[in-house]
């Protein structure tokens, strides 16, 4: 199953894939903490990799330039809607 989470980053809301490019792993090892506070990045904690919160591009770490999956997220008021590529949903969801 893809799991994913959304940032807010003071100027955008945005939402990834909680994958790291590199070990293909959850970035927050389960504890839904995906920031690292002193430098304003995504921190994978399995291996330190930190990724621009814009982007999704690693800055530092064994992945270096490659990127965080991006979900399409779309604003609606208070509300946002964010749409997965290949997203199967549960039996009790489909019409």
């Amino acid at each position: 199953m893809l799991e994913g989470f959304a940032l807010n980053t003071g100027s955008e809301l945005v939402a990834f894939a909680n994958e790291c490019p590199h070990w293909h792993v959850d970035l927050d090892l389960g504890i839904g903490d995906f920031l690292d506070p002193p430098t304003g990045r995504i921190l994978c904690r399995n291996h330190g990799a930190l990724f621009h919160p814009l982007t999704g591009v690693c800055e530092r770490g064994p992945c270096v330039g490659l990127a965080l999956e991006r979900f399409e997220l779309e604003r609606d008021g208070d509300d946002a809607w964010v749409s997965v590529p290949d997203a199967e949903l549960p039996p009790e969801a489909t019409p």
